[in-house]
């Protein structure tokens, strides 16, 4: 990885010099679409995050996430709403009970407010399983969308400007003009539409 790391800022560094070495004897290039060529190289800038957050697929898949949790913290809340009650009924009445009849009670209530709280422990992990791989899959989704801009229109180098501070980007500044971000919103989301579409036909057939 720091091998890696480090060939990237050479070659930013190689890509920084060549700018400043055109910009001597003459301008930059505008691409048409947006890049810029600089001595021979075209760049350009995306923000990742603010590709994730404005993904529609990223929406969608975190909301039925969203409804899959709070439908089982419903479903766990019914069944310690029915536990509550059944222990107020017991502390009416347990000085009429006996011995046995209360070690029962209270050897099934404890019982059952563990499997409760097991529950609630195996769903919670599910979920937390099931984010960390959307996630995963959304990113891959992100970089496969960059990555074929890239080979289509010949890129030399898509940096990462990502806007998110705990990201720890290395692009300080950039111009508009190579900022590719809201094409690869535009991109991903046509794409999901069409996916999205196409799901829904098959399921009414």
């Amino acid at each position: 990885m720091e091998i890696v790391k480090k060939r990237t800022q050479l070659l930013i560094a190689s890509l920084v010099a060549a700018v400043a070495c055109v910009g001597m004897g003459s301008s930059l290039v505008h691409a048409e679409d947006g890049g810029t060529v600089a001595g021979g190289y075209k760049i350009g800038v995306v923000d990742q995050s603010k590709v994730f957050e404005k993904y529609q697929k990223q929406i969608d898949q975190f909301a039925h996430l969203e409804k899959e949790r709070k439908d089982k913290e419903d479903e766990l809340q019914a069944k310690i709403n029915d536990l509550d009650q059944k222990l107020e009924d017991y502390k009416k009445k347990k000085d009429t009970m006996t011995e046995d009849q209360r070690d029962a009670f209270e050897t099934d209530y404890k019982s059952k407010m563990r499997d409760v709280k097991a529950q609630k422990d195996k769903y919670q992990s599910e979920i937390n399983d099931k984010s960390v791989k959307v996630i995963r899959d959304l990113r891959e989704d992100i970089r496969s969308q960059i990555q074929k801009i890239g080979a289509k229109e010949n890129y030399h180098l898509i940096l990462d400007a990502d806007s998110d501070p705990r990201a720890n980007s290395s692009v300080i500044y950039f111009s508009t003009t190579i900022d590719l971000t809201q094409r690869v919103i535009d991109d991903l989301n046509a794409e999901y539409k069409q996916e999205h579409a196409g799901a829904q036909s098959k399921s009414k057939k």
